[in-house]
């Protein structure tokens, strides 16, 4: 197909690793990181210069979570959780001149199942950081600030 003139041709390369594993009994761990060089190759209307590093995507991103599950005792069927993850600079326009700073999230988790039904509340952006995304296109849009959210559920 042909792509519409204002979405720039890219290119992307880069690592990914993930790991995921139990680091002692009923301790999990979720462990990722991301180096990504995506530039433009074919800049088209977008107002983007060649080989210019395509806006809103971190040259280096990384994520860490911990989840403790109780399997003994009045709180079997509880798992709690934190996780971190960071997001470098990048670019946030056409031009490069605008750049949106690294940020660090912080956030938790707390699930409690039994039989058939699960309570779980998630809380993100702990520490409410005022952080920021952009697209190919320059748009910007402020991430959510903190967030509790709940979810009941029941598997039948």
């Amino acid at each position: 197909g042909v792509a519409a003139p204002f979405v720039p041709r890219r290119t992307s390369r880069g690592v990914e690793l993930q790991a995921t594993g139990e680091i002692a009994t009923d301790l999990r761990v979720f462990a990722s990181a991301a180096w990504t060089d995506a530039r433009v190759t074919e800049p088209g209307a977008s107002g983007l210069a060649r080989d210019a590093r395509l806006p809103g995507v971190p040259v280096r991103a990384l994520a860490l979570q911990l989840i403790r599950r109780v399997s003994e005792g009045a709180l079997t069927g509880l798992d709690v959780g934190v996780g971190i993850s960071h997001d470098a600079a990048r670019t946030a326009d056409a031009t490069g001149s605008l750049t949106l700073p690294a940020h660090t999230l912080v956030s938790a988790m707390g699930a409690y199942g039994r039989g058939p039904w699960q309570l779980q509340v998630n809380a993100d952006n702990l520490s409410d950081v005022r952080a920021w995304d952009a697209d190919a296109r320059g748009a910007l849009w402020p991430r959510d600030g903190r967030a509790v959210r709940g979810t009941l559920r029941w598997t039948f």
